[in-house]
């Protein structure tokens, strides 16, 4: 079983979903005893890039669509470095993703104040903010 077939995408709205998923929860009561903590992220889905936010980890992070058996140009910013070949990898927010093209950024969290329109139920305005952060890309 691949990443991406055991996160849950639920469709909010069009190109709108709530993903959910499980990780192993440390705080167990006892050794031996394995709890299962939920993980629940917003995404925007704008074709062949997406605005995701994970409320427990922090900032917003865009993925962008990897196509099997491409090589895509890995970035550095060491002068003079030999340019690296990369493979796509599998994702839970696309079947394969180009990882080395990931972005990510807390201060537009803060900024929004995400936390406190999650905690209100304001869903559209997270959407909206991981919308003009896909297209912008």
């Amino acid at each position: 079983m691949d990443i991406y077939s055991h996160t849950l995408r639920a469709e909010y709205k069009p190109n709108c979903y709530v993903l959910i998923s499980f990780e192993r929860d440390e705080t167990a009561f006892k050794e031996g005893d394995i709890r299962a903590k939920p993980i629940i992220s917003f995404l925007y889905d704008a074709g062949d890039i997406a605005a995701e936010w994970c409320p427990p980890y922090g900032p917003f992070q865009i993925w962008r669509r990897g196509k099997e058996g491409v090589k895509y140009l890995k970035p550095t910013l060491a002068p003079g470095a030999k340019p690296e070949h990369i493979d796509a990898q599998p994702h839970y927010a696309y079947p394969l993703i180009i990882p080395a093209l990931a972005e990510w950024s807390q201060p537009s969290v803060e900024r929004h104040q995400l936390a406190v329109y999650a905690i209100d139920g304001h869903y559209d305005y997270i959407f909206n903010v991981l919308k003009d952060w896909a297209v912008s890309r």
